[in-house]
């Protein structure tokens, strides 16, 4: 069942994001998505995020390569390295699941509109990658 869930969440995002291509608009639309998968299928979500999913896995990881496939294109004009790429998904994906999980458990308790909050989130999150763009690589 959970990869039914899992595979209706995958569907919901394409359709989010279908036509999109500038990198800024596709992660607001992936975080709109989540959020709003999750409102409207707050059961499911939350039955959805208590299974780890493995790329190996035959089941699931065909799941964990779309979504691998969604950010690589979306933080693709960054320029970032494999390193980075890994650290930007992991960021990407903490941000959108963690405010997700804090929304649904209630405890956000402060009079700031929840909607507000997470399109500043968005526009933070753009803004660090962008300037993390404009840094000059380490050595």
């Amino acid at each position: 069942m959970t990869l039914e869930i899992w595979q209706q969440f995958i569907a919901f995002c394409h359709h989010q994001i279908q036509g999109i291509e500038d990198s800024r608009s596709l992660i607001r639309a992936v975080g709109h998505a989540a959020r709003d998968f999750a409102r409207a299928h707050p059961v499911l979500y939350k039955v959805m995020m208590r299974v780890q999913l493995e790329l190996d896995d035959p089941e699931f990881g065909l799941i964990v390569r779309e979504m691998i496939a969604f950010y690589t294109m979306a933080l693709k004009p960054y320029g970032l390295d494999d390193s980075e790429l890994v650290d930007a998904m992991r960021l990407l994906h903490a941000t959108f699941y963690g405010f997700i999980a804090a929304e649904q458990a209630e405890l956000f308790t402060l009079a700031r509109s929840h909607d507000a909050s997470y399109e500043w989130i968005l526009q933070t999150l753009i803004d660090a990658l962008e300037s993390k763009q404009n840094q000059p690589k380490k050595v």
